[in-house]
C-alpha cells in the first residue's frame, strides 16, 4: 500500500511540475524577443542596397597537427573563416577573422 501510495504520489508530482513548467514557458513566449535595432542602426548593417553582399566568407588553413587516436596516426588540419571585404575594383580592403572553425581529420598510413 505504501509503495502505491508513493508511485502516486510521485506521478501526480511530476504532472503537476509540467502543468506549472508549460504555463509558465507559455507566458514569457510574448516576452522574450531578440535585440531589436532601430531604423537608422537597420540601415547601419544592412547598408544601402547597392551590395547583395558587403563580404565574402573564405576558409583559410591555419594550421596542421599530427595525433594519435587508439594507435592510429592521423593528420588533422584546422581552417579558419574571414569575412573578406573588397572594393568596386576588386581590391581587398579588409580581412575580420570570425569565430568559425573548420577541422578535417585525415588518416595516415595504411
Amino acid at each position: 500500500m505504501k509503495k502505491s501510495l508513493g508511485a502516486v504520489c510521485m506521478a501526480l508530482l511530476i504532472i503537476a511540475a509540467s502543468i506549472y513548467m508549460s504555463a509558465w514557458d507559455s507566458s514569457r513566449e510574448d516576452t522574450f524577443s531578440p535585440v531589436r535595432l532601430s531604423a537608422e542602426e537597420e540601415a547601419a548593417v544592412l547598408g544601402d542596397g547597392e551590395e547583395e553582399s558587403a563580404f565574402q566568407l573564405e576558409s583559410r588553413l591555419v594550421g596542421t597537427k599530427q595525433i594519435q587516436d587508439k594507435g592510429v596516426p592521423y593528420k588533422v588540419e584546422t581552417y579558419r573563416e574571414y569575412e573578406i571585404y573588397k572594393d568596386a575594383s576588386g581590391q581587398i580592403i579588409k580581412e575580420l577573422p570570425t569565430e568559425n572553425f573548420s577541422y578535417l581529420r585525415y588518416r595516415e598510413g595504411k
